[in-house]
């Protein structure tokens, strides 16, 4: 049984009444650890999954993950900044 949405994920929701679009790095302080990296993707996984967001790839090398409201038209382009 749920109870609601964790720590990550809310923080991620958060950001995203604020901004069409994130960069999921921008999430996290520059100090963050690898595991604190993994906690914030496979809470996106899981919003994303539920219909909350939607995670596409950025970047030269698609490598950066930006995290969206979901129809959120063009917010690759236009508001995932950090």
């Amino acid at each position: 049984m749920s109870r609601g949405p964790g720590k990550w994920q809310r923080r991620i929701l958060a950001a995203l009444e604020k901004r069409s679009a994130v960069h999921m790095r921008g999430l996290l302080s520059p100090t963050s650890s690898r595991s604190q990296y993994q906690a914030l993707y496979r809470a996106a996984l899981r919003l994303s999954a539920n219909g909350k967001i939607s995670i596409e790839r950025g970047g030269l090398s698609h490598s950066l993950l930006i995290l969206a409201r979901p129809g959120a038209v063009g917010a690759r382009r236009s508001s995932a900044k950090c």
